[in-house]
């Protein structure tokens, strides 16, 4: 009887986490977010697409932050990665790059 009991609990408890997981794992990486922004998905939040991108990036009017932010309102990626330095730095070489093109 414990027995079944237990792993009835066990099952529940990974059925709870699983979508959990999933989620976490299903972040949108900094390439994808930087095309997001290219084609336009974040124009609600203020972003510019394709050649405004680039103008907004080259007079820092956009940067890493501000596009991860609009990311966040958008929920492509949590809000924690607000201070993941390593997405963050990764975001910006995404950003510099496209306006080298």
């Amino acid at each position: 009887m414990k027995r079944s009991i237990f792993a009835g609990i066990s099952m529940l408890v990974v059925a709870i986490a699983s979508p959990l997981s999933v989620n976490a794992t299903s972040q949108t990486t900094p390439s994808n977010l930087a095309n997001l922004a290219r084609n336009g998905y974040f124009q609600e939040q203020g972003i510019p697409s394709h050649s405004a991108l680039d103008t907004a990036i080259t007079r820092g009017q956009v940067n890493a932050e501000t596009l991860i932010q609009a990311a966040v309102e958008e929920n492509k990626i949590t809000p924690q990665t607000l201070n993941d330095r390593g997405y963050i730095n990764s975001v910006e070489m995404k950003l510099d790059l496209m306006t080298q093109d």
